[in-house]
């Protein structure tokens, strides 16, 4: 197993069992192509509706094998498991692969437990799936695909099991003419069967659009013709994206990988541009703090972590982006009773850059000044300075667990409702601020009572919330947050919501609803956490159970 693929943590309520071996594959001799014809029904996904010939075939050998798990009633158990050892199926696409999404198929037992740690909680899960860990997520692919296809006669313990590997992956790669072309890799246990049975399968499909494959070294290349089936092949026996430099660099930031693993190479945002055609070329001549040239790369997971279920991501940072912790550290100082915050660090000159995105948007000749001034006319204020004195270091949107979900949307009085905004900068010259917008608000102005203290100042409606916030209540230290936000303190961006707060308002809104009652009552808490460490933004999204 490569080094970009770390074991996945042994925290769970089982240790993982040994993992294979990585076995270094070759790529020096190719099989012969063979043709699977597409069927409605057959093991591959049905056909989409005729016409857009390109699209339709990216669809199917896009979906081969990831669709199929969509398609079949226990999908949501093989989108939902972590990874294991082994080959992955970078080592079976070339190295200039533009991009990639893989799938275990076949996650060991312990990693299976873990997985089930999380999901057995939610009852829909254990009706419909009716899945434990010693189940095999291929065979129940198939079988359900026999079932309702037109392969009678054919099972998955005879003509798939012997043959099928454990891992998959959709991927954009370049053709024999350097276009980019959508194929599909499939491990394979045994090269002379899965001809075999790729072969069967074609002869119980309907005999239009042939997709071909080529077995080779222990993967199915299945692509849209011959040729680029061949040329994924031959182009791996040069160099593989396995022991790419960019890919392992990316790879490297998102920590271990999950149980869905994807990557896009520096080229995959000027390849999607330019298929975009004329959008794509009005997308690319946009300023977004960086141009899609100087895109290098991302790559993020989908993994399970001890009883929560988490996606990471790592992407070059745009230029301008904020790389203070402000917002965390804002975040972390509301009351630990908040049930919900969305806290954030606006980067230096942002209102400048919006204003030019959208004055090269109008295309009417104005400028992104000419914007601003034509705002501060219209609002009192002075832009873009007062903006950036009102958004200061970082700015904090917190509510209360007090908070009653009806007063909310009934109460004519604002004034009780528990929430508010916490700014951290200059108290004094943010209530400057606040006191030209306070005239264009009329009757509303009370919901702009403010209070301060050292570098805070607060804004809301109710004093006694102004209050707790300024008090600081710890929310940092909370379990909960914790958990959500792991990366909370670092952060540029921070979103959280606790589930349970409030006796569980959740719970509450979801009693007229006894179909997801059940399903919502596992629910702890959800985070979401984003920060820059030089050129590279992170992000974190995490669901945590109870």
């Amino acid at each position: 197993m490569s080094d970009q693929y770390p074991p996945p943590p042994h925290d769970g309520p089982v240790p993982d069992p040994q993992q294979p071996a990585y076995q270094e594959s070759g790529y020096q001799q190719s099989g012969q192509p063979e043709y699977l014809q597409q069927g409605d029904g057959t093991p591959l996904p049905p056909a989409p509706a005729q016409g857009g010939g390109s699209a339709r075939k990216a669809v199917l050998i896009g979906g081969a094998v990831v669709g199929a798990v969509a398609l079949a009633g226990a999908g949501a158990w093989a989108a939902l498991t972590l990874a294991g050892g082994g080959p992955q199926p970078t080592e079976a696409l070339p190295d200039d692969t533009l991009a990639f999404v893989s799938i275990d198929l076949d996650p060991s037992a312990g990693q299976k437990i873990e997985a089930m740690k999380m999901l057995n909680k939610f009852p829909s899960f254990k009706e419909q799936m009716g899945l434990d860990p010693s189940d095999d997520i291929r065979k129940a692919i198939f079988d359900e695909a026999f079932k309702n296809g037109p392969c009678e006669g054919m099972s998955y313990d005879d003509d798939v099991a012997p043959w099928i590997g454990d891992r998959a992956a959709v991927a954009a790669v370049n053709d024999a003419d350097g276009k980019p072309a959508p194929v599909v890799v499939l491990q394979v246990s045994d090269d002379a069967k899965a001809e075999k049975g790729l072969s069967a399968l074609s002869d119980c499909a309907s005999e239009s659009d042939p997709t071909a494959f080529v077995v080779a070294n222990g993967w199915a290349t299945i692509a849209e013709d011959q040729a680029t089936a061949q040329t994924v092949v031959d182009d791996t026996a040069k160099g593989s994206l396995e022991d790419d430099a960019t890919y392992r660099k990316w790879m490297g930031e998102i920590g271990d990988a999950g149980v869905v693993t994807m990557y896009a190479a520096p080229e995959a945002a000027q390849a999607i541009a330019d298929a975009m055609g004329d959008q794509g070329a009005e997308l690319s001549a946009l300023d977004f703090g960086s141009s899609l040239a100087d895109f290098d790369g991302m790559a993020g997971t989908l993994r399970f972590n001890d009883g929560a279920v988490e996606f990471e991501a790592a992407s070059t940072a745009v230029d301008g982006a904020a790389s203070d912790n402000a917002a965390g550290a804002l975040a972390a100082s509301l009351p630990a009773d908040t049930a919900a915050a969305f806290s954030f660090s606006v980067p230096d000159n942002w209102l400048e850059q919006v204003a030019d995105r959208f004055a090269d948007m109008q295309g009417d000749g104005s400028s992104g000044a000419d914007l601003l001034d034509q705002m501060s006319a219209e609002t009192g204020l002075d832009l873009p300075d007062d903006f950036n004195t009102l958004t200061g270091d970082a700015i904090a949107v917190s509510v209360s667990s007090d908070l009653d979900i009806d007063a909310l949307s009934n109460s004519s009085d604002p004034s009780s409702l528990p929430l508010g905004v916490k700014i951290k900068g200059d108290p004094e010259a943010i209530q400057g601020v606040l006191d030209k917008l306070t005239p264009q608000l009329g009757p509303e102005s009370d919901l702009l009572g403010t209070d301060s203290k050292g570098d805070f100042l607060v804004v809301g409606p109710n004093g006694d919330y102004r209050g707790s916030l300024l008090d600081g209540g710890g929310l940092g230290d909370s379990a909960s947050f914790k958990a959500a936000v792991p990366h909370g303190n670092d952060s540029t961006v921070v979103v959280y919501v606790n589930f349970d707060a409030g006796n569980g308002w959740l719970d509450q809104l979801a009693e007229s609803d006894p179909s997801i009652a059940d399903d919502v009552k596992p629910l702890d808490s959800l985070g979401i956490s984003g920060w820059v460490d030089g050129d590279t933004s992170h992000v974190i999204v995490k669901l945590t159970t109870d």
